[in-house]
């Protein structure tokens, strides 16, 4: 990674998680309140995602293993994604990248799934903040 590292932020919604391992893009969080926010389920949401995070963390990348949480979108691309189902089924994108000799997460862009033709654009931007963050 080069000094685009500064541009990466903790994750703040719905509410703080501090952690050393995960971070996000700088407009992740606002989008996924926007999401979050509109869809009114941001307690059943919030619950999801905050156990899906502690797994993240605890497995890194043996997360994968955990398919209904977890899917990896193309190994050779080094997408991933965290799967929260319910009323709504919202997707996170996101990598494991390398950074001053230590592994971390960082979590690219966020939609709501309502059939596999929806990861088309995401992938797409998640790619594309991901070549602006990674040398």
């Amino acid at each position: 990674m080069n000094d685009n590292l500064i541009e990466l932020q903790n994750i703040w919604y719905p509410d703080e998680y501090e952690t050393t391992y995960i971070y996000t893009y700088p407009s992740f969080n606002e989008e996924l309140a926007d999401i979050m926010e509109k869809s009114g389920y941001v307690k059943e949401f919030k619950t999801k995602y905050r156990r899906s995070l502690r797994f993240l963390e605890n497995l890194k990348r043996s997360c994968v293993m955990q398919s209904n949480l977890f899917e990896c979108l193309n190994e050779a691309e080094g997408l991933h994604a965290i799967k929260l189902k319910g009323k709504k089924n919202i997707r996170i994108l996101f990598s494991f990248e390398v950074v001053n000799d230590r592994e971390v997460v960082i979590l690219y862009c966020c939609f709501q799934e309502k059939s596999t033709k929806d990861y088309r654009d995401p992938k797409r931007v998640a790619k594309e903040r991901r070549s602006k963050l990674i040398c």
